[in-house]
């Protein structure tokens, strides 16, 4: 019994390992995006479009990063959240 559960507790600490793993690589995804985005992007819909088309193109994005970021982008849109360039503002509203 004692194999297992430091069997489980050693993958409880990986899948937490790769938990935040994820959300440092959505963190410089997003920022990737807003760089990209922000000379000419005036609101989330701009933004999805860019991810849709170029983004899904774009070498420093992944296809996951981009597939997270249109998911993202999208609950931002729909819940309203006013169009910002701020990371840290949109962080915020993600992660709470």
């Amino acid at each position: 019994m004692k194999i297992i559960n430091n069997t489980i507790s050693k993958m409880h600490s990986l899948l937490e390992r790769r938990k935040m793993l994820k959300k440092a690589s959505a963190a410089s995804s997003l920022d990737i995006l807003i760089n990209k985005t922000s000379p000419w992007a005036s609101n989330w819909n701009e933004i999805l479009l860019y991810l849709r088309g170029p983004g899904m193109r774009d070498p420093s994005l992944s296809v996951e990063d981009v597939i997270g970021l249109i998911d993202e982008i999208k609950k931002l849109r729909d819940n309203n959240f006013p169009y910002t360039t701020s990371t840290d503002k949109i962080r915020e509203k993600i992660h709470g």
